[in-house]
C-alpha cells in the first residue's frame, strides 16, 4: 500500500497559490501558512479580550508554555515531518497485514478504516 500527500488538501491548496517543491522557500511557507491561521487569529483574539500579555503564566497568552509548545513547535515539525513519514506508511501496513497482527477476518475491517481514513485526508 502507497501513501502519498499529493492529494490531501492542503498540499492541494498549496499547488493552487504556486508553491510546489522542495526548497527552503517552499518549507518555509509550508510551515508559515498553518502557523498563521493557528497561531495569528488566537494571538488577535487575546489581544483584544486583554489576555495576551497579563504577567501572569496561567492567564496570559504569549507566557503560555503549553500554548506556545503546542502551536509554534509542534505544528511546524508535524508539516515538516509528513514527508518523511508518509512514505514509511505503507511499509507499516503492510507489516500489519503480513505480519499477523491483523486476523484474516478482520483485514476487511482494516482496510476500510485504511480506505475511510485515506478520503478524509483528500477531503
Amino acid at each position: 500500500m502507497s501513501f502519498t500527500s499529493e492529494d490531501y488538501a492542503y498540499n492541494k491548496l498549496l499547488r493552487k497559490i504556486g508553491i510546489t517543491g522542495g526548497g527552503i522557500k517552499a518549507t518555509l511557507l509550508r510551515v508559515a501558512i498553518p502557523l498563521s491561521v493557528c497561531w495569528l487569529p488566537l494571538a488577535v483574539f487575546t489581544i483584544f479580550s486583554r489576555t495576551f500579555w497579563t504577567g501572569d503564566s496561567s492567564t496570559s497568552f504569549i507566557s503560555n508554555f503549553d500554548t506556545q509548545a503546542r502551536l509554534l513547535f509542534s505544528m511546524p515539525i508535524l508539516v515538516l515531518a509528513e514527508r518523511r513519514i508518509l512514505p514509511r506508511l505503507g511499509m507499516i501496513v503492510d507489516q500489519f497485514l503480513n505480519g499477523g497482527t491483523i486476523r484474516r477476518e478482520d483485514r476487511g475491517a482494516f482496510g476500510e478504516i485504511i480506505a475511510r481514513n485515506t478520503r478524509f485526508m483528500n477531503s
